[in-house]
């Protein structure tokens, strides 16, 4: 009686092994295909960031060509030097015209409650900065993958821990030398700890 006894708890003990050899493989890979996942996020994330930074640079060069020619216009329309002032005009870039054109259809020679500059018009724009705040968004959203991507590759981590687990009370229960109680106790620890780990493989994203 004995020795069915232990044929079937070794058999019940080594499918319990190759299931959770299995499962500890598998949750390793899926692990690693996360992890994999997390670092091309952050890659891309910081590429989109370096863009972003090289497009507010662009932006604020472009704004100090604007207010650098606008304080020329200014100056030369001080001093009645109409052909500079035709001259600087024709200069401005293509985004500040716009904002230039509503700024001296405002009258603000006239009127004290007009704006002072073309700077405060809302026509007034740049477009690198718009760039910027796209380039920064999509990072943003980039990231928030690289974090559920790192979430999830822990989470695979700690289901080959647990298959690890149940292979280690699984292999102590083989032993004969344990008594029938201890053995069917250990095996009955592994047996959970393993269908907890397939519970948890089949109902998390794969990577």
């Amino acid at each position: 009686m004995g020795s069915v006894f232990d044929r079937r708890l070794e058999i019940a003990a080594t499918i319990l092994l190759a299931l959770s050899a299995i499962g500890t493989s598998w949750a390793g890979y899926q692990a690693s295909l996360w992890n994999g996942n997390e670092t091309e996020y952050t890659n891309a994330a910081m590429t989109l960031r370096t863009r972003a930074t090289r497009a507010t640079t662009d932006g604020a060069l472009m704004r100090i060509v604007d207010v650098s020619l606008f304080t020329s216009w200014l100056e030369a329309y001080a001093r009645r030097d109409t052909l500079m002032t035709v001259a600087l005009r024709d200069r401005f870039r293509r985004e500040f015209k716009p904002a230039f054109e509503a700024w001296l259809e405002t009258n603000p020679g006239r009127f004290a409650n007009a704006p002072r500059t073309p700077f405060a018009m809302s026509e007034y724009h740049i477009a690198a900065f718009d760039s910027a705040a796209t380039f920064d968004r999509a990072a943003d959203s980039l990231l928030a993958g690289a974090l559920v991507a790192n979430r999830e590759s822990d989470q695979f981590v700690l289901y080959a821990v647990l298959f690890a687990t149940a292979m280690v009370f699984g292999g102590i229960a083989q032993q004969q030398q344990s008594g029938r109680s201890v053995r069917l106790v250990l095996l009955g620890i592994a047996i959970l700890m393993c269908g907890i780990g397939v519970v948890q493989l089949a109902t998390t994203p794969l990577g």
